[in-house]
C-alpha cells in the first residue's frame, strides 16, 4: 500500500502522519508531495520519498525542468538515499498532451534513462488499456541494464557532473518553455570499489549532435580507460578512454 502526501492544510505534517500510519502495523509506502517545499535532512526522513519539484506534464519540456530542479534540490550527496529517495515525479511515458501528443522514442528514452541514472522511483503513469502505447514503451522500460542502474546502491543516488556552456531552449505546450545547457552529463556509481559507474549523455539540442566523453572526468571511476558496455543498445564496446556518441535531437545515451 502507498499514501501520498500534498502540500496541502494538515497534510503538511509529516512526521504526525508518519507516526499515524506506522502505528498500524502495516507496511505502507509514505509519499512526501510538497514539490520541494519539504526535504530530509541526513537524520529526518518521516517518509519513503519525496518530490523535489512542482507537477510534471506529458511533454519533453517539463520533463527536463523536472530534472534540473531535482538536480538542485539534491545536489549534496546523502539526501537521496535508501528508504529516502527523491523524486522528480512520476514517468510521463506514453501520455498524451492536451493535443493528444506523446512524446517520441528519443525523448521517452531519455526520460527513462534520467530517472534511472539519478535513482529516481520509477512510477509509470500511462494507460495500461491501450495496447499499441503499452507495446511501443516495452522495449524502453523493461530495459533491464537500465532498470539495474535505477537499483544500484554505491553510495551516491547521481547526479550532473558536467554541462554545456551554451543554453538551448526547448518549446513546451502553451508557452511552458525551458531554457538549458545544450547537453548534460549525469553519473552515478554502481560499486563501492569505483569499478562500475553508469554514465549519461543528454542531447537536448533540436538536431543531432556529436558528444564526447572523456572517462578521466567521471567521478567515482577507478580508472581512466574502462570496458564500455552501452546500455541504451545493450552493445559491449570494449576498453575506451572517450566515449564519443551520436545522438539524435533530445536522445541519450547511458554507457
Amino acid at each position: 500500500d502507498g499514501v501520498k502526501l500534498d502540500g496541502c492544510s494538515s497534510q503538511w505534517d509529516l512526521d504526525t502522519y508518519a507516526l499515524a500510519i506506522n502505528a498500524t502495523g502495516r507496511r505502507v509506502v509514505i509519499e512526501n508531495c510538497h514539490w520541494g517545499r519539504t526535504v530530509p535532512t541526513r537524520t529526518w526522513c518521516p517518509f519513503h520519498f519525496f518530490r523535489t519539484s512542482g507537477d510534471i506534464q506529458p511533454f519533453f519540456a517539463s520533463v527536463v525542468a523536472n530534472l534540473l530542479i531535482h538536480g538542485a534540490v539534491v545536489g549534496m550527496r546523502g539526501l537521496s538515499r535508501p528508504g529516502c529517495w527523491a523524486y522528480p515525479d512520476m514517468l510521463e511515458l506514453g501520455c498524451p498532451d492536451s493535443h493528444g501528443r506523446i512524446m517520441g522514442d528519443a525523448e521517452s528514452r531519455s526520460h527513462f534513462g534520467a530517472w534511472c541514472v539519478t535513482s529516481s522511483p520509477l512510477v509509470l503513469s500511462h494507460d495500461l488499456r491501450n495496447r499499441a502505447i503499452a507495446d511501443a514503451l516495452w522495449p524502453i522500460i523493461a530495459n533491464r541494464e537500465a532498470i539495474a542502474v535505477n537499483q544500484a546502491w554505491a553510495g551516491h543516488s547521481g547526479s550532473c557532473f558536467a554541462s554545456a556552456a551554451r543554453n538551448v531552449t526547448i518549446p513546451g505546450e502553451d508557452g511552458f518553455d525551458v531554457r538549458t545547457p545544450e547537453w548534460l552529463y549525469y553519473s552515478k556509481p554502481l560499486a563501492k570499489d569505483r569499478s562500475r559507474v553508469a554514465v549519461l549523455l543528454m542531447n537536448l539540442r533540436s538536431e543531432a549532435s556529436d558528444l564526447s566523453l572523456d572517462f578521466a572526468t567521471v567521478p567515482d571511476l577507478a580508472c581512466a580507460a574502462p570496458h564500455v558496455i552501452a546500455t541504451t543498445g545493450n552493445a559491449d564496446i570494449g576498453q575506451r578512454e572517450t566515449a564519443p556518441a551520436a545522438t539524435t535531437a533530445h536522445a541519450c545515451h547511458v554507457r
